[in-house]
């Protein structure tokens, strides 16, 4: 383990903060929404290549990562599009986590800014249940794919590694289809989160460019 001072010296790639300047808050607010729609795009093409893989352990496990790293994603986004709501009608951002407070902001910015408005209520609604879902998310409580019967729910990596013979090879087809059908389902969801991102970050950079053009005119 090299320690922090060698590191520092190494030429290669870290991680650091950047800090906003006002003035800059909303460019950066933009950026960060550009970035979230990369990611979620990384999502898509990692989803595609898990239901892809042969072995169906393999495809289970990461699957489940993938699965549970689209909430986060999803979160990050919504977090994203409150803070442009916060920015815009100079509102907190924790405040408008609440329903009520987040449709009189919203309200507010439709009188002034209709699309960037209605483009942050799309992408709020479309994660309504997904937010629900990640907020289960505890140290008590943790997420994995289970596979639901119609009565009762069973873990397919426990029950895996359980049967052999002509039992695993069923499981193991019923568990193909079933891999394929949630793993489409979630890139179906990743590809309408981005759109709806990404309109939003085009409304605002919009928004942004028409207020820079009408303070030159005057």
């Amino acid at each position: 383990m090299k320690s922090e001072k060698e590191l520092t010296a190494s030429p290669g790639l870290y991680p650091y903060w950047c800090k906003v300047e006002p003035s800059d808050e909303l460019k950066v607010q933009i950026g960060q929404l550009f970035a979230s729609v990369r990611r979620l795009a990384v999502l898509a093409e990692e989803l595609s290549g898990a239901i892809r893989l042969r072995n169906v352990e393999a495809s289970l496990q990461k699957l489940e990562a993938y699965v549970e790293s689209y909430y986060i994603r999803a979160y990050e986004v919504r977090d994203r599009a409150l803070g442009l709501l916060a920015l815009l009608t100079q509102k907190e951002k924790d405040d408008l986590r609440h329903r009520r407070r987040r449709e009189h902001a919203l309200a507010e910015l439709q009188a002034v800014e209709s699309e960037v408005a209605n483009s942050i209520k799309a992408v709020v609604s479309l994660l309504d249940h997904d937010v629900h879902v990640r907020n289960v998310h505890t140290h008590r409580m943790y997420m994995r794919l289970g596979f639901w019967t119609g009565s009762t729910v069973f873990d397919p990596q426990d029950v895996l590694v359980a049967v052999d013979g002509r039992e695993r090879f069923e499981l193991e087809r019923l568990l193909r289809a079933a891999i394929r059908r949630c793993g489409k389902d979630y890139i179906h969801k990743v590809s309408l989160l981005m759109e709806a991102a990404r309109r939003l970050a085009i409304a605002v950079t919009r928004m942004s460019a028409n207020d820079r053009n009408n303070a030159t005119r005057h």
